[in-house]
């Protein structure tokens, strides 16, 4: 989970760590917290501790402690020397308005798929552009199909080459990707299970991918077949996803008109249709009440902004 600035979450990360935490109980499983904290913005710590308290307002838990990813910056780097020994990684000094050029290739859906220019680059070529500005590094991704499993979408299938392109493992700062970091975590922390929104749908067949590739030189990866369950999107009346923009559906300001958890969780519950009414409902109602099923054909949930006007 990935912290607000602010650290206090907004509706979209309620309802998904909802789900995860409902989801987990009912199948007698372990629901780990991480914390995607690697953004220096994100690292303060009254924005993590603001995180943790409004998960406990709500009356959710998880297993053991929480997981910070600024904690874990040297398993990443042991990884990745790992990961080097049987993968092509390159560096690349593409800006973001190279990749989004009208020129350059894009999926249907607009997203750029980056089309291996700086991985013709030569030795000397290189040593010039560094010292012009420091490049990202990209790894070169098979021009195959991978397959990832998803409870609600059935297989997933991309060509990774074709659909995405050479993925970005380590921003120009040096810090880890999100692509990357999780793929790790998921792979050492055994993690078979992974429910989040369905704008991450398409990278799951990219971690899929790279995970056998850390496995084949990480011994104790986690290779089972890991399921996905990408949910529904909280949307606002512009069709967006819920994000910070959306202020009056951060549960800082949601609190502030005197909602109680159970005003939360009972509003999440009659917008996903669990009742057909409004009604107070305790995160132990929700979790005994609640299916993934009854979430299936949606693809996503209407939010207005007055949802919690006093």
């Amino acid at each position: 989970m990935a912290p607000s600035p602010s650290g206090r979450m907004h509706l979209g990360n309620v309802f998904a760590f909802l789900i995860a935490w409902a989801d987990a109980l009912q199948n007698s499983g372990n629901l780990i917290l991480r914390v995607d904290d690697l953004d220096d913005r994100c690292k303060k710590p009254e924005v993590l501790e603001a995180l943790i308290a409004d998960l406990k307002w709500l009356g959710l838990d998880w297993d053991g402690d929480a997981i910070y990813q600024s904690e874990r910056i040297d398993v990443y780097k042991d990884a990745w020397r790992e990961l080097e020994k049987v993968a092509e990684v390159y560096p690349c000094f593409c800006s973001r308005a190279d990749l989004h050029s009208a020129s350059a290739p894009h999926a249907s859906d607009g997203t750029p798929i980056y089309d291996g220019k700086c991985r013709a680059l030569t030795t000397e070529q290189i040593a010039e552009l560094k010292e012009q500005k420091p490049p990202a590094t990209r790894i070169a991704v098979p021009d195959s199909e991978i397959t990832a499993h998803d409870y609600f979408y059935g297989d997933v299938t991309a060509n990774l080459k074709t659909e995405c392109g050479d993925m970005i493992m380590k921003r120009s700062d040096g810090v880890f990707s999100y692509q990357f970091t999780n793929a790790v975590d998921d792979a050492l922390l055994g993690v078979n299970r992974i429910v989040r929104g369905n704008d991450l749908l398409s990278s799951a067949p990219r971690e899929v991918w790279l995970i056998s590739e850390l496995a084949k030189v990480i011994s104790d990866i986690n290779t089972e077949d890991i399921e996905f369950v990408h949910l529904p999107m909280l949307v606002n009346v512009n069709g967006q996803r819920l994000a910070k923009r959306d202020h009056s559906l951060d549960l800082g300001e949601i609190q502030k008109t005197g909602a109680t958890p159970e005003h939360v969780i009972g509003k999440i519950s009659h917008l996903i249709g669990l009742t057909e009414k409004f009604e107070l409902i305790s995160a132990q109602e929700f979790q005994a009440e609640f299916s993934l099923e009854q979430l299936r054909s949606k693809t996503q949930f209407e939010v207005p902004a007055n949802l919690f006007a006093a």
